[in-house]
């Protein structure tokens, strides 16, 4: 019977089945977010709270400076999130046989 490989779920990477971490980024093999580091993590939590913070800031404000204030955070916050979710996770190139 063949070894089936298992590919990485942070950087789609295949790995051989005699690994438990990923040779490319060094996440586990378990399916959970377990293998997203620490910095990542953190990034994405602030990224959607400073958005959440800027939706509700956009609801309330009342002059054109507040809102334009609350774009920033609503952008910024998003731009925080989809930096912690995308890194790393483009898809490569086949590897050649």
């Amino acid at each position: 019977m063949q070894a089936c490989q298992w590919q990485c779920q942070v950087c789609t990477c295949s790995n051989s089945a005699a690994h438990d971490t990923c040779e490319e980024c060094g996440s586990t093999a378990s399916p959970d977010r377990a293998g997203v580091s620490l910095w990542r993590k953190v990034l994405g939590g602030s990224g959607l709270l400073a958005a959440g913070a800027g939706a509700l800031w956009l609801k309330f404000a009342w002059t054109m400076q507040l809102m334009g204030i609350a774009w920033l955070m609503l952008l910024g916050g998003f731009l925080a999130a989809w930096l912690a979710t995308s890194w790393n996770n483009a898809p490569s190139a086949p590897s050649p046989p």
